[in-house]
Formats: structure tokens, sequence, C-alpha cells
């Protein structure tokens, strides 16, 4: 039987919160409700997924505090003030400037660059002399910056377009000779070029683009705990990677460098061809292995977690060996992508779920695949023996939380404790958020 598609749009949004306190700040499991506003750059979306380092960075917040982030691109920021003041929102994303009530926090420094096709010659000729009379596009939030007035007074003799267009679409345009050139911010150029073959940066602007995060003055706990978690966020390791990529300076780009396709618009990742294929002959929905590769790893291949999971998909050594591969391999993308699928339909053999519904069968199997099968048949087993369907998402959910509650027993059974339910529950709804975007915007 093919693993299932799961359609539904899984959102929430929190509202009449109290304030003040700690668990406030970590968000008591409701989503942390984000916005950024038009005229900042570098947060879009390709394939119905976010990008952008500010977008990764508050990911990164998110995941920490066992959050889900419900983030919202290219706002009013008159709308999201108004938001932030009533509670609506925790946090607004604006241009270094905006809103100051004393609990903002700057987040990035970017900066402009020229993109063009192969072809197009840039280097020392100056801007003027590198666009001459071409066409020339930006986005509305370029108005905003002092380079755009010295953009107007030296190009004269070019033709300039204000589109309001999402940069990915601007990008294929420029691919397909819609126009001559594209301004954009660093991070989205790094994307663009990286998703689609043959652009190149021929000009960089000087002007530094500030972007901060301001928070609601009715919730300064939520300001001082994301200030302390990025004060040291930012230290570390993975910060300095999310930095080196999203400047466009990292030698192995956005997504594992290798694998690059001649991406068209409508598609999620470099890997769409090989995960479509891989999907087709296994029988699994392209778009949920996406998902979950998405989740696990942003399409990077060559990840290695703290527990040994491998590559796009996460694939542990174990998994390997089960299904008689050699573990060294887990490395190269097809055979990781094909594992997973592989994991994939065997969980829902196992789980022998048959006539149960859609939703709780998916969510049944993400779990299997997080946290494994037979974790998963506990909470099962857990769910029978306290009255309640087997089937039922809503049912085993809450016995892998009682799973992790030192102070319940169940005495019919035999079971192991299970401490990572946080962390599984959090897998499988971000999972089909994220599934169920891909299913809405692309075939």
């Amino acid at each position: 039987m093919p693993v299932v598609l799961f359609l539904s749009v899984l959102c929430a949004c929190g509202t009449g919160r109290e304030r003040g306190n700690r668990e406030v700040a970590t968000g008591g499991g409701r989503p942390l409700a984000v916005a950024s506003a038009s005229d900042v750059p570098g947060c879009f979306v390709v394939g119905g997924e976010l990008y952008g380092y500010v977008c990764d960075v508050l990911r990164a917040y998110a995941e920490e505090r066992g959050r889900e982030l419900d983030f919202t691109a290219g706002s009013s920021a008159s709308l999201i003030r108004k938001a932030l003041g009533e509670g609506e929102l925790d946090a607004g994303v604006f241009l270094a400037g905006g809103p100051g009530n004393g609990m903002s926090c700057p987040l990035w420094t970017t900066s402009y660059v020229v993109l063009a096709a192969s072809g197009r010659l840039g280097g020392d000729r100056g801007l003027a002399g590198t666009v001459g009379p071409g066409r020339v596009v930006m986005q509305e939030g370029f108005t905003c910056t002092v380079t755009y007035g010295q953009v107007l007074d030296s190009l004269v003799g070019a033709r300039l377009y204000i589109a309001p267009d999402n940069i990915y679409e601007l990008a294929a345009g420029l691919a397909r000779g819609e126009s001559d050139f594209l301004i954009c911010e660093k991070g989205e150029a790094a994307v663009a070029r990286e998703f689609i073959p043959g652009l190149k940066v021929v000009y960089e602007f000087d002007e530094p683009v500030g972007i901060g995060l301001v928070f609601s003055s009715e919730d300064p706990a939520s300001y001082h705990d994301f200030k302390e978690w990025f004060d040291t966020y930012r230290s570390g390791d993975a910060h300095a990677a999310l930095s080196e990529a999203w400047s466009g300076r990292s030698p192995v780009g956005l997504f594992g460098g290798s694998g690059r396709s001649g991406r068209v618009p409508g598609g999620i990742s470099v890997w769409d061809g090989m995960i479509r294929e891989i999907g087709l002959r296994e029988g699994v929905d392209w778009r949920l292995l996406s998902a979950i590769a998405y989740r696990e790893s942003r399409f990077r291949h060559d990840v290695v977690s703290p527990s040994g999971a491998c590559g796009l998909m996460q694939i542990m050594p174990v998994t390997a060996r089960h299904f008689k591969i050699d573990q060294r391999l887990l490395s190269d993308p097809r055979v990781n992508i094909t594992l997973a699928a592989k994991l994939l339909r065997s969980i829902e053999e196992s789980l022998g779920m048959t006539g149960a519904a859609e939703e709780d069968r998916l969510s049944m199997m993400l779990a299997a695949y997080n946290c494994g099968i037979g974790t998963v048949q506990n909470a099962r087993r857990i769910a029978a023996a306290e009255g309640r369907s087997p089937d039922s998402w809503e049912a085993v959910s809450h016995c892998l939380m009682l799973m992790g509650d030192s102070s319940y027993a169940c005495d019919s059974l035999t079971y192991r404790r299970f401490r990572g339910y946080e962390e599984t529950l959090a897998f499988v709804a971000d999972v089909k958020r994220t599934y169920a975007a891909y299913c809405r915007t692309v075939g």
C-alpha cells in the first residue's frame, strides 16, 4: 500500500496570552508567531518553504525551545506594529531603525547585489558601465535604501522596474531573458544561484542593511529569553556556517554543493529529480520525502548528527544494516533517500493500520521514523490498555508523553521509558505542516 497523502492545512495562532514568566517566555508549547515587514530583504519563499538567514535563526530558536515557528513574510509594517501592541505576535522583523520600543535585538547585517545571466560583464566597469541601457528589476524593499537614490541618479540610460514578485520568480525570469539584471539581497542571490544555473553576481553595493527583531512591549520575558539564547548561539559553529551560507561565501553552497539541477519555478529543492524518481519507484510521495529531508537536514547531504544519523534524511547506520547496505554509503544522496523510502514502507507495513484515518496513519509513520517503530508500538499498546484506540494519533501521542512521565505506570504492560517524546511530537507536526505546504504548491 503506497504512503498516503496528507493535504490538510495545519496552522494555529495563539491569542489571549498571559505574560511575564519563564513558562510563557519559552512558549508553553504554543507556536512562536513572527512576521517580517515587506521592506525586509532575505525572507522569501521557494516551493512553499521559507528561506533566509532570519528564518533559519528563528527556526533554530524555536526548535531549541520546543516550539513550532509560525512565520509570515512580507507583511505591512503598520499591521505588524498593531499586532505586537495587541499581543497577537511574539515578534516582528524590521529594518534597523524600525519601531524602537526598547525590546529590539539586532539580527543580521546584509547588503544588495546585482545578478545577471552568464555572459554579462561585471568587474571594474562600475554599475553604470555594467548595466548600460539594460532592463533592471528590483524588489520594493530596495527602494528603502540610500543606494536606491544613487541608482536612479547613475542609471539614466537603463530601464528600471520595481516588481512585487517572489525573488525566485524574478531570478527565473532573469535566466529566461525577461530582464537583464536583478537587484536583490546577497542571501537571495545565493539561493537563486544555487537553484538556477547560469546566474552570477556582477556588482555589489556598499551600503549595509541592518535587520532586527522587535518583541512586543507586553512580553519582556520573551525578549530577554531570545536575547540570552542568541548571544550564545551566534558564538557557535552552527551560526558561523549559517552566516557563511547566507552571505554567499560558503564554498559548498546552501544545499551541500553537489546535485545542483536545472530547476524551474514550482519545485522544492535541488534534489527534486532524484527524490521524484526514488519516490515513484518505492511508492512514496516525493513531497513527503522532501518534507522529511527539509526537517532533518535542510536539504544538506553531508550532515551527520551527534547520534550518528547521516545525510539528507538523517539515516542511522542500524537502518543501513537492516536493509543490508554498507553504512559507508549513507553520505550518497541516492542511497540515503532510497533507504528513507524503504524505511517508510517498512514502517507502514509493520503498523498494519488498515482502515485507519489517513492523517492518523501518516502521523504514526512519521513518529516511528523519528523514534523507532518499537516505541510507537509500545505507545499503541498502552493506548489499548487505557481503553483508547491504538489507531488514533491523538491517543498514541498522549501515550508517548505518558511514557516519558516517571510517575506513570501501566500495570498490564512492560515497556521502555521514552524521554524524547517532545522532539518526536514536534517532528511529526513540523513534517506534516511542510508536507501540506508542498502539496499545495507542487505536483
